[in-house]
């Protein structure tokens, strides 16, 4: 039986109980230079596309870190809405692409797709959070010609592993 525990960003997910569950972002399932999102876990009910950003990872560099979570922070916080703009741009791009590459091998979502973004990120307070989830979701796109009406409504969700673990009720090994 195919292991179902995968790493990224420091953190283990098990998606044991999961109908089908496997790390998208590899070499090997790279199409033409798209990006994709790191995973593709189908449920019963949906099929989740997750991509996983952890700026409180402990393998990191301290200093790396830090770097890191200065210009995630003066990215989203900017006055400039070009430059606050690019990390949701960079999201956003990783679920067109991803889609993008699933249509181009043939792969079809049958079911509804759920877009999450889980981001470890201790500085990053409530209102913050608040306001980066309404504007990823605002920017999905919606398709709407009858061959993608599997995924004519992705619906997107921000949260910390908390958060998913509860609500999606899948697991960190």
């Amino acid at each position: 039986m195919e292991s179902k525990a995968f790493t990224e960003s420091g953190l283990t997910f098990n998606f044991s109980a999961c109908e089908n569950a496997y790390k998208a972002d590899t070499k090997e399932r790279n199409y033409n230079g798209l990006n994709s999102v790191d995973f593709i876990v189908e449920m019963p009910e949906s099929v989740f596309l997750i991509e996983v950003k952890n700026l409180n990872n402990p393998e990191i560099p301290l200093e790396h870190i830090a770097r890191q979570k200065e210009e995630f922070l003066s990215r989203h916080t900017s006055r400039d809405r070009s430059i606050r703009s690019m990390f949701q741009r960079e999201i956003l791009q990783k679920l067109k692409d991803t889609l993008l590459r699933s249509l181009a091998m043939g792969e079809w979502f049958s079911k509804p797709v759920i877009y999450i973004l889980i981001l470890e990120f201790n500085d990053l307070d409530y209102s913050q959070r608040r306001l980066l989830l309404e504007q990823i979701s605002s920017n999905v796109p919606k398709f709407s010609e009858s061959c993608f009406t599997s995924i004519h409504s992705v619906k997107f969700d921000l949260c910390d592993k908390e958060k998913y673990e509860s609500y999606y009720g899948v697991s960190f090994a």
